[in-house]
């Protein structure tokens, strides 16, 4: 998807996998229904991670990468600690689980706006279809 629609289709696939997880956490109420809501986190999750990635070998020369690899995997693990954090301080008010739902899916949306300012480092645009197989594009695509 990435070599086609350029780097950042993954990186919306994935956050846009995470909101439908989160919203459909709101209506399970069964093991079963977690569990497949979990899996699907975890799908939209790691489909975004690829595009991150990907964006940082695209946008990093190639003598500073191991630098910005290293800032990237510091950097992972405090984020969902301070999201699971800020979650059970919310899980405490009235409200609880919903709040803490909704404040995910916030979150996620300001993360698509700014994702929508970043500009493709390999020089893809919006207004052609990522999948077109008649597209004009160059760049690194596979045939």
């Amino acid at each position: 998807l990435g070599d086609r629609g350029g780097v950042r289709l993954p990186m919306l696939l994935g956050r846009f996998i995470s909101i439908a997880a989160i919203a459909g956490a709101l209506f399970s109420h069964t093991p079963w229904q977690f569990m497949a809501v979990f899996f699907l986190l975890g799908m939209g999750i790691g489909t975004g991670h690829t595009g991150d990635v990907t964006m940082v070998i695209d946008f990093a020369p190639s003598k500073r990468r191991k630098f910005f690899f290293g800032v990237m995997g510091v950097l992972t693990l405090p984020g969902p600690l301070i999201a699971a954090a800020i979650s059970a301080i919310l899980r405490e008010f009235p409200s609880g689980f919903q709040l803490a739902c909704y404040t995910s899916i916030i979150s996620i949306l300001i993360s698509i706006v700014y994702l929508q300012r970043l500009k493709d480092p390999r020089g893809k645009t919006e207004k052609s279809f990522p999948l077109d197989p008649q597209s004009t594009q160059t760049g690194n695509q596979i045939l």
